[in-house]
């Protein structure tokens, strides 16, 4: 049975959202055993601090598959201080779905990735899974300096498919390190990822998302640069910016909503490509607390931030004499 018609078959056995799930577990810590002449289980392991994501794994997916509940294991380990390491490992039974599932994931008992399979299934939701499973979030002050997708166990060919349909589908340009590892290390990449997975977070992997941030962004000089691309009109700096950056209110609202964050994201990606003029002007105390809040939510710089709210006015007819 050719792949195609494996993915098929597989949707018609398993719901969507079940897929998804257990796709973004086989591209994280999941896996099916291979024994020779034995159906395959599928299984997976986490630590004992992350039993909440072990417990709802096993929850979510149960219904679907003849999954045993998540077992306890305390294993010798001398590497470690301890000398031992806790953990929760979770196995399934035999089931046809695990067996599709085993003939998509596998070939000659070696883990490939099922292409077919990822170009319908990837989503949301199936990224979330993947980032909770092997995902890290590296903070520095509170600001996200790089995210990390764990992925040494794939081909660099399969990296590189990787990149092409993370690209593809989310516009997101994640680079492949020494390591072989996916990461992601501009600012507004790793906010536009995390707002795509957000909202299928667990509780106890707070550690993986960023917080809510209100104190401390008012500090900075109120004298500062922006740059602004060309096209824009300027005649008098400090009043036009202040004024505008008040739509950064408006702007927020948008972005609490995923489509919303998309969208900018995708509008201002590629912004620093545009030829752009320096403007020298001096920002009450309001509107850079204003202009840092939108700046935290996208991981743009302020130039970017400063943009997109004269992009607002202006669809709102308020720039450039609409208002008239």
């Amino acid at each position: 049975m050719d792949q195609s018609t494996l993915v098929e078959h597989l949707y018609k056995i398993l719901p969507k959202d079940a897929i998804e799930k257990v796709t973004g577990k086989l591209l994280g810590d999941g896996n099916i055993s291979v024994e020779k002449g034995k159906r395959g289980r599928f299984r997976f392991t986490h630590s004992a601090k992350d039993m909440e994501w072990s417990e709802h794994c096993y929850n979510e997916l149960k219904a679907n598959l003849p999954l045993n509940p998540p077992i306890y294991r305390k294993i010798t380990d001398k590497r470690t201080i301890k000398g031992f390491t806790e953990c929760y490992y979770v196995q399934s039974r035999t089931a046809i779905p695990i067996d599709v599932l085993r003939n998509l994931w596998y070939y000659k008992n070696i883990k490939v990735l099922p292409k077919e399979l990822l170009y319908r299934s990837l989503t949301p939701l199936t990224l979330a899974w993947w980032y909770m499973d092997d995902g890290h979030l590296k903070l520095k002050n509170d600001i996200a300096t790089k995210l990390v997708l764990s992925t040494e166990s794939f081909t660099q060919q399969e990296l590189h498919f990787l990149q092409k349909i993370l690209l593809s589908k989310f516009f997101l340009h994640f680079k492949i390190d020494k390591e072989s590892r996916l990461v992601l290390y501009d600012k507004p990449s790793i906010c536009y990822f995390l707002k795509l997975v957000k909202s299928h977070l667990i509780p106890g992997m707070s550690r993986k998302y960023l917080q809510a941030k209100k104190d401390n962004l008012n500090t900075g000089p109120k004298r500062t640069s922006i740059y602004l691309p060309t096209y824009f009109k300027i005649l008098t700096p400090t009043k036009e910016f202040n004024d505008v950056i008040s739509y950064s209110r408006a702007l927020q609202e948008q972005l609490i909503t995923t489509v919303g964050h998309i969208q900018f994201y995708k509008t201002y990606v590629n912004t620093q490509k545009q030829n752009r003029k320096s403007y020298q002007i001096i920002i009450s105390n309001d509107n850079l607390y204003r202009i840092n809040e939108l700046q935290y939510l996208t991981g743009f710089e302020k130039s970017v931030c400063v943009q997109a709210c004269f992009d607002f006015a202006n669809r709102k007819g308020r720039l450039y004499g609409d208002d008239q």
